[in-house]
């Protein structure tokens, strides 16, 4: 699920903070990478069981609510499972301005070679940010 060596917090910091701005909060002191091949099919798997439990976009469960519980799965699931020396993983949400719908939340995550990537948690794929969207971050998390 992740790779062994850990990065820590102030490079995460700065990663975060160079991609969005002075919007940033980490709390672990160090972090492992996330596999985004498994981050896209536990995305497809949470959809799927929200689905059957009648969790779909709407006025109560929204594009945050998305995010984060995607990223909560993430992490609980970091803490049973994984054997890295690392405290946390590199997954969390953004809260950005959307250009064209408003504030929208997504789930962030970081690639070995130290790319932010992104998921649509309420799709399960790998999306982009122009840095236009990235710079108008209210909130980044992990």
């Amino acid at each position: 699920m992740d790779r062994v060596l850990p990065i820590g917090y102030r490079t995460l910091q700065e990663i975060l903070t160079e991609t969005f701005g002075d919007v940033v909060h980490v709390n672990d002191r160090s972090y492992t990478f996330p596999n985004e091949d498994y981050l896209i099919a536990a995305a497809q798997r949470l959809i799927k069981k929200n689905n059957r439990k009648g969790l779909s976009f709407g006025p109560k469960w929204d594009c945050d609510d998305f995010a984060i519980d995607f990223v909560n799965l993430i992490k609980k699931n970091f803490a049973v499972t994984s054997d890295s020396t690392a405290e946390g993983i590199a997954v969390g949400f953004v809260s950005y301005r959307d250009i064209q719908t408003g504030f929208h939340a997504i789930v962030w995550f970081l690639s070995p070679d130290s790319e932010v990537k992104f998921i649509e948690p309420q799709t399960g794929q790998l999306t982009t940010l122009s840095k236009t969207e990235a710079q108008s971050a209210a909130l980044v998390w992990g």
